[in-house]
């Protein structure tokens, strides 16, 4: 049978499946710790709070990618167009298109320490905050090195 354009030679798609790891995580985590008396997912939360609550900064984010979704990162300044676009010809006389984006990455690098510092510094000076306080405070300096 020739190809015919337009038709998917695999209509069906792919066939799903089983997700049997998933499916055993799920199950464990819903197990009673017998530490805790409470779920195990319970127990892993706390442990991810409390290394935030440290300082932690990748289990902030992760804090923060779950109850916030993920930040999309903006590369410019302007919010409603969070792409650079490429160079023109006149900015990249005398850099390839790599030193351009090297240069485009350091910035965003520079950027999350510079967030991560002020959220530390806030963490150091409000040691009796809360959980909840943090993840707000961590959404504020997000947002406004983003509205920079």
């Amino acid at each position: 049978m020739p190809f015919e354009p337009g038709r998917s030679g695999n209509p069906g798609g792919r066939p799903k499946r089983d997700k049997i790891i998933t499916q055993h995580l799920i199950s464990e985590l819903g197990e009673i710790d017998p530490e805790t008396g409470g779920e195990k997912i319970r127990r892993i939360v706390v442990a991810l709070i409390d290394k935030a609550m440290a300082g932690d900064v990748s289990a902030t984010r992760e804090i923060m990618d779950r109850v916030e979704g993920k930040v999309t990162t903006i590369l410019g300044n302007d919010p409603e167009s969070p792409l650079i676009p490429p160079p023109s010809p006149s900015e990249a006389r005398g850099s390839s298109t790599l030193e351009w984006l090297q240069g485009v990455i350091e910035q965003g690098r520079k950027k999350q320490e510079e967030q991560d510092a002020a959220l530390f510094k806030w963490k150091q000076e409000n040691p009796q905050a809360t959980a909840e306080q943090f993840v707000e405070q961590a959404t504020k300096i997000s947002r406004e090195h983003l509205a920079r």
